[in-house]
């Protein structure tokens, strides 16, 4: 950061812009890192106001699923227990070694029965239940999570993917269920993913004659004007790559 700054506004790093297009709908942008989200000591602002000190944490429950196996002399540490040496892989999660678990060797009876290994495997491994042929037997891991911590959220469960084309099988295509050979596919389209989130019947979005930068651009002016020059730049960037998009 090549500012120095002595005063100046403090800005969560949670602030979004926000705005409202022609047609009522709510728009919000996310902001970059900014000098102003950061203290002295380099730490994030997290709270936008005193007010929201005593709200409670929301939580949230991500699984990822990477395929095709891992180099398991650079993943899994040698070591036993909570003084295990960080191995290659893992070297980014160093910070925050005293809060991952990192579980190997287990077995699972599930992974068993029918199936051609890849099948019967992902049945055991996100379900914990048997593979009928067609898909497991009951919900997977997210799913039963979903149901405790989702129903106060505006979606119960967001299903994500990056590539489908693992043998054209239900099982390599499907990481989600919602009950016995119930899948739930997977979102792979960006655009399909961003009008899911942010309304693809509002006007905005359907006929693309405006940009969302439009509908919060007062509240974009009121930022800047608080904001050092680096600041400002990163911004300005920011914003024109949402518009290039």
């Amino acid at each position: 950061m090549s500012q120095v700054i002595t005063k100046r506004v403090r800005i969560s790093r949670r602030a979004l812009l926000q705005g409202v297009t022609a047609a009522g709908g709510r728009i919000v942008v996310g902001l970059p890192p900014l000098v102003a989200m950061f203290n002295s000591h380099g730490t994030a602002y997290a709270a936008a106001a005193r007010a929201h000190a005593d709200k409670p944490i929301e939580r949230r429950f991500v699984l990822w699923f990477n395929g095709n196996g891992i180099p398991e002399r650079y993943w899994i540490p040698s070591e036993e227990g909570p003084d295990f040496r960080i191995t290659p892989c893992l070297s980014p999660l160093a910070p925050f070694r005293s809060d991952v678990h990192v579980i190997s060797g287990l077995d699972n009876a599930a992974a068993g029965g029918q199936g051609n290994g890849h099948t019967n495997s992902m049945s055991g491994l996100m379900t914990g239940t048997r593979f009928t042929g067609r898909g497991p037997s009951g919900p997977s891991i997210d799913q039963v999570i979903a149901s405790k911590l989702g129903g106060d959220s505006r979606f119960r469960s967001l299903q994500i993917g990056v590539a489908q084309e693992s043998f054209g099988e239900s099982m390599q295509r499907n990481m989600s269920w919602s009950g016995y050979e119930r899948a739930l596919p997977p979102e792979m389209i960006p655009q399909r993913l961003f009008d899911r989130l942010f309304g693809q019947r509002e006007e905005g979005w359907v006929n693309r004659k405006r940009s969302i930068l439009d509908a919060v651009g007062q509240d974009m002016a009121t930022l800047k004007k608080k904001l050092p020059n680096d600041d400002q730049v990163r911004l300005d960037e920011h914003l024109s790559g949402i518009r290039d998009m």
